[in-house]
């Protein structure tokens, strides 16, 4: 057992029966508010026989995300009921009804972790070619588009993601102290895909409540200067992609109805381009 995991256990062990706490939740009390994938792997080595109370750590939504094979999500949300925490209809968990008030007696939505309100940007990066197809490794495959709709680079998030494991959608990234959305659109490019590109103009806007916090997004349009895309970059610190490829809003579906806002944005302004063409082409005809 290393260091790092006998700490994520004694933290774990404190929380008490009927409460929930974040994979980050655990990383900030540790002094590492950027080790929540490490704070869920050292919780999947535990053996069936452990008295860490693992069920009781969920992600920062509110909602189960285990990945483990011993330790099966239905497993863990009839723990958790048993122990008198509810779910709402959509598979979420109250935080301020049911968040570990921590171990200095604030809640975890007011202990140290994401802000009250997390800014993030999105990227349309369109296809010069509009060819659907090309990707990386098993993701070599065509995308569902909607007639003139231009292609645009699809990305999948790791199967360890805190929030959306395995899903796929836009690249984005959080914007740092003192940095505008552009320069974090730059920025993401740069770092989880190896490229430079050209932003373009904002598509769309939007806000979603998330646990303790909410996310503020800006989706921009942009086209590639110079590079082809690869994934996983080096860059540490922020979540890497393990697949990409080219697709449509109808690819992004899945991903919306998971809970992605990238994907529900850049669906909605699809789909308003789609009504609004069909209407000129009436209008014309």
């Amino acid at each position: 057992m290393s260091v790092f995991q006998d700490s994520v256990y004694r933290v774990v062990r404190e929380v008490p029966r009927g409460t929930i706490v974040s994979y980050g939740g655990v990383a900030a009390i540790l002094g590492k508010p950027r080790a929540a994938r490490g704070v869920g792997r050292a919780l999947c080595c535990l053996p069936d026989d452990s008295d860490v109370p693992w069920w009781r750590v969920v992600n920062r939504n509110g909602e189960i995300s285990i990945k483990c094979a011993t330790h099966g999500a239905a497993v863990q949300r009839a723990m958790l009921e048993r122990e008198g925490v509810h779910f709402d209809d959509a598979g979420r968990i109250d935080w301020r009804r049911f968040g570990w008030k921590g171990p200095d007696g604030a809640r975890e939505d007011d202990s140290p972790g994401p802000p009250a309100v997390k800014r993030s940007v999105a990227l349309a990066i369109i296809d010069p070619r509009s060819a659907a197809g090309r990707g990386s490794g098993s993701a070599r495959r065509g995308g569902r588009r909607q007639r003139g709709e231009r292609a645009v680079l699809l990305v999948q998030r790791p199967p360890d993601d805190e929030d959306l494991p395995d899903v796929w959608g836009l690249p984005a990234a959080s914007l740092r102290p003192g940095e505008d959305w552009r320069d974090a659109a730059h920025r993401a490019a740069a770092e989880k895909l190896g490229v430079t590109v050209d932003v373009l103009g904002e598509l769309a806007r939007g806000s979603q409540h998330r646990g303790g916090h909410t996310l503020d997004m800006r989706l921009f349009a942009a086209r590639l200067a110079d590079g082809e895309p690869s994934v996983p970059q080096s860059a540490h610190g922020v979540t890497q992609y393990v697949a990409f490829r080219w697709g449509g809003a109808a690819d992004l579906e899945p991903g919306a109805a998971r809970g992605s806002l990238c994907c529900r944005l850049y669906s909605e302004c699809a789909g308003a381009g789609s009504r609004a063409g069909r209407a000129d082409r009436s209008r014309a005809g």
